[in-house]
């Protein structure tokens, strides 16, 4: 439904499924949405000043620009029977099992204002917040788990107890901010940015030379990439650069722009992609075991398998091994991930439309919340996982 522009000021709206309902630029001051729904919602520019959000649900809602000053965010839960098993909307499979936290996970609240809401105990892990406005807010025992709070101004907040495991706080400021029992384990920010690695950069880029020079020479010049905890955001342009059968392990590319960059045959092991613009990427064959592509853009990019020809007559495929990797709420969009190997990999939330996972194997992966329209799923095993044979067949109809 559309309430884009719509003055829903005060409306009492408590309990409603809104999901994938457009409040474009809508005025929902001093509303009631105690329990709605807004799972991918779109919110931009929304006003929600003074709103009632208690137990609100907005995962993967796109809330850019939205202002939600002096909201209410605290828990809340409105008590529903006979719906354990959850519902499908859209192609998208939904877990209707609450808790009645607020919940903002992987919503894109980039430039909101939250400033003096009461949010205790909310959920905004995986949420994307850049330079969010949060001044003198509750936070007490609130999640930013894995969350990009760049640049964002938490000035005067009340973090106490609050649990900021893996964010991103680069840019962030916390002048008078309460922090007494706050997690920040695996952290980055400014004062650790430099020392998160123990490569200097210009190691790191003349490795990256190096690699360069060996793909072009097939060996024969230059020497191949093997990379451990080092930090690769210092290489410019690496999206130019062929990456092929290159090696890295527990190292950082966050954020960084790789649109259409060859990593075909790579090996790459705890690696962070979170943030990264992956669009036409290419790691056909790549082994990428336990990587974080969390909340990455994946449009068209191919983990499908690599071919190489052994003789005019036999050809060998490899295919990508995607195990234990976290696409939660990424965007694969039209990506390929033919005969991928994704057992026990975490897509939840992500948008798998019209990608191809023909003959794939999802053993035992996370795919609650995916997004399913148009997507080929031919032979996939989909073994312990929460897509149903009737969101095969709805994907099925859309393609």
């Amino acid at each position: 439904m559309n309430f884009s522009y719509k003055d829903l000021s005060q409306a009492d709206i408590t309990g409603s499924i809104l999901i994938e309902c457009d409040f474009t630029g809508a005025n929902l001051d001093n509303a009631v949405l105690f329990g709605c729904d807004l799972r991918y919602a779109i919110c931009k520019q929304a006003s929600f000043v003074k709103a009632d959000m208690r137990g609100v649900r907005v995962d993967c809602a796109d809330m850019t620009g939205a202002n939600l000053t002096k909201a209410d965010l605290r828990v809340g839960q409105i008590m529903t029977e006979g719906r354990e098993e959850g519902f499908t909307v859209n192609g998208r499979h939904f877990d209707d099992v609450e808790k009645g936290f607020a919940n903002f996970s992987g919503a894109n609240l980039s430039g909101a204002q939250l400033s003096g809401s009461v949010a205790l105990n909310a959920n905004f892990s995986d949420a994307v917040l850049k330079g969010a406005l949060i001044k003198d807010a509750d936070l007490r025992n609130a999640k930013f788990v894995g969350a990009n709070m760049e640049q964002v101004n938490l000035s005067g907040a009340d973090l106490r107890g609050a649990n900021l495991q893996n964010s991103i706080l680069v840019g962030a400021v916390l002048e008078f901010v309460e922090t007494s029992g706050a997690d920040f384990s695996g952290s980055v920010s400014d004062e650790n940015l430099d020392d998160s690695k123990n490569m200097p950069p210009e190691e790191v880029n003349d490795a990256v030379d190096n690699h360069v020079l060996w793909v072009l020479t097939a060996g024969q010049e230059g020497k191949q990439i093997q990379l451990e905890n080092a930090d690769i955001r210092c290489v410019e342009d690496l999206k130019t650069r062929r990456m092929t059968a290159a090696r890295f392990k527990d190292c950082s590319f966050v954020s960084l722009n790789l649109e259409n960059a060859e990593f075909q045959s790579a090996r790459l092991e705890n690696c962070d992609f979170r943030f990264c613009n992956l669009d036409g990427a290419d790691f056909r064959g790549a082994k990428l075991i336990n990587c974080n592509f969390g909340r990455s853009s994946c449009r068209g990019t191919n983990f499908g398998p690599i071919v190489f020809k052994q003789s005019d007559e036999v050809e060998k495929s490899e295919p990508t091994v995607l195990t234990r990797a976290n696409f939660r709420y990424a965007d694969l969009t039209d990506a390929k991930m033919m005969r991928c190997d994704a057992n026990e990999a975490d897509f939840m939330g992500s948008n798998l439309s019209g990608a191809d996972l023909s003959y794939a194997v999802l053993k035992d992966a996370n795919t609650k919340m995916v997004r399913l329209n148009g997507t080929e799923l031919k032979e996939a095993d989909l073994t312990n996982t929460a897509i149903k044979d009737a969101d095969v067949e709805e994907a099925a109809d859309k393609s």
